[in-house]
């Protein structure tokens, strides 16, 4: 079976977005050091970029998607910004 590779935001939205994937039911953890979390899923893939070079990545089929942006709603509720080419 083909695992789902997601494009994690390294750098300032790291933590949030591993808050929120958390709160949605997959723990992810990863090294000081290392750009591959893991995360407690079979069927995903996750790796560490900076936010402004996920676009060209899954543009080129070498990601599924991308998180790159956190935002808050109007209800002051987190959302998702998900790069999908």
């Amino acid at each position: 079976m083909r695992k789902l590779v997601l494009a994690l935001p390294k750098g300032s939205l790291q933590e949030s977005t591993f808050e929120l994937l958390g709160k949605a039911g997959w723990k992810v953890r990863v090294g000081s050091r290392s750009y591959y979390p893991y995360v407690d899923d079979e069927e995903l893939t996750c790796i560490l970029l900076r936010p402004q070079e996920m676009p060209r990545y899954v543009q080129t089929g070498a990601l599924d998607a991308g998180i790159d942006a956190n935002f808050a709603t109007p209800y002051g509720t987190p959302a998702l910004l998900v790069t999908l080419v």
